[in-house]
């Protein structure tokens, strides 16, 4: 009994549904315009859009120019065993075997000056926001 609720709720977004489906298929169509599509390269090694900037958001020069030529060196960890390390201190253990390589790596790069233009690192931030309870 203690489910009557859910099943009139069901129901009402059934009727809601049939109510709306008339509507909804005059707008339906059987072909894309040819304004809508987009042109894709045939070539199989397309590269993801979070590695790369694409080329019409990069500036016409560059920016980055420094007094001292050493202030522009900066080296970044690239050695995996520093990160499992990270992960087997911040998860506990076996902490570095719970996510693949590309999201680990992911989930400790920074924003930086390119991040609106290479997305998709705001998702992790949002996914660390959730509770489970």
């Amino acid at each position: 009994m203690a489910l009557q609720p859910c099943r009139s709720g069901l129901w009402r977004s059934r009727h809601a549904a049939r109510t709306l489906m008339p509507c909804v298929r005059t707008y339906a169509t059987d072909s894309t315009p040819e304004s809508f599509r987009t042109k894709t390269p045939s070539s199989s090694g397309v590269v993801p859009r979070w590695s790369q900037t694409p080329a019409a958001m990069k500036a016409p020069l560059q920016l980055d120019w420094a007094k001292n030529p050493q202030n522009k060196v900066w080296t970044v960890n690239n050695d995996p065993k520093k990160l499992d390390e990270v992960y087997e201190r911040l998860l506990g253990p076996g902490g570095s075997k719970l996510l693949p390589e590309e999201l680990k790596w992911l989930a400790v790069t920074h924003k930086s000056f390119d991040q609106g233009r290479r997305g998709f690192n705001d998702r992790l931030a949002l996914l660390g926001g959730w509770d489970e309870g």
